[in-house]
């Protein structure tokens, strides 16, 4: 039987983060500050997906606010003979460790994007849409992914209508979009990203303490064309909405 988060009491205690929590170098089913989102009320895919317990706390307030908000919606569509909708928040991807965004990488250095000689241009390539391994707000269990993989997805229908939705509610719940259009530089926009801004706030600053002091701390492992980008780290964590920094 699922265990509701509701009500849940988490304290907060100051302290710093470790390099495995930083890089990506935990053990999310192991770990007692993750949840799997299996016991909550939070949808997902048929995958098994983990975040820490009180941003899944905070996601599933927010996922019952919009189911409500649904409800009532379909409540004025039948007064009015027009079609109910029946998007819900959906997971589809939360936290990875060092090892899942490492096999990400190399799978597309070594496929999609192969094809590209120059290996810094490869790496660039990639790094449209996909962070170095140790780089990943995925690593940090506050952030995750949500229905699409598509920005159309979320333009049109029911998808415009959830990210309209969250774009005005998103934040009463502690949520931010982090990688929003108009940015100088960094990721490409990603509407179905979502972070828990009182959490990853503090994991960005720590990432960032320990960069200045040592820039290639994040890489617990080599990957492909790992030593090419160290310089660049700093750029793709750091170049997102200023609501998130």
């Amino acid at each position: 039987m699922k265990k509701l988060l509701f009500g849940l009491l988490i304290p907060f205690f100051a302290f710093a983060y470790e390099l495995k929590d930083l890089a990506g170098g935990i053990n999310p089913s192991s770990d007692s500050s993750f949840i799997n989102l299996r016991k909550t009320f939070i949808r997902t895919d048929s995958k098994t997906h983990y975040l820490r317990k009180d941003a899944a706390y905070a996601l599933e307030k927010m996922s019952a606010a919009f189911d409500s908000y649904i409800k009532e919606l379909n409540s004025e569509r039948n007064k009015n003979n027009q079609k109910e909708v029946s998007i819900k928040i959906t997971v589809i991807s939360s936290t990875r460790t060092y090892d899942d965004q490492a096999r990400i990488w190399n799978s597309k250095w070594n496929g999609a994007y192969s094809k590209e000689k120059n290996l810094y241009k490869r790496g660039i390539n990639i790094l449209d849409f996909s962070s170095m391994p140790g780089t990943s707000r995925h690593h940090w269990g506050t952030d995750f992914d949500i229905n699409s993989l598509n920005n159309t997805f979320f333009e049109s229908g029911d998808g415009q209508i959830l990210y309209t939705w969250l774009v005005v509610n998103a934040a009463r719940f502690g949520f931010a979009q982090p990688y929003t259009s108009g940015r100088s530089a960094g990721y490409q926009e990603e509407k179905w990203h979502w972070s828990y801004l009182p959490l990853s706030k503090k994991f960005i600053k720590e990432w960032n303490e320990r960069y200045s002091s040592k820039k290639d701390f994040y890489i617990l492992k080599k990957f492909s064309g790992s030593e090419l980008f160290i310089d660049k780290a700093e750029e793709y964590v750091n170049t997102i909405s200023p609501v998130c920094l």
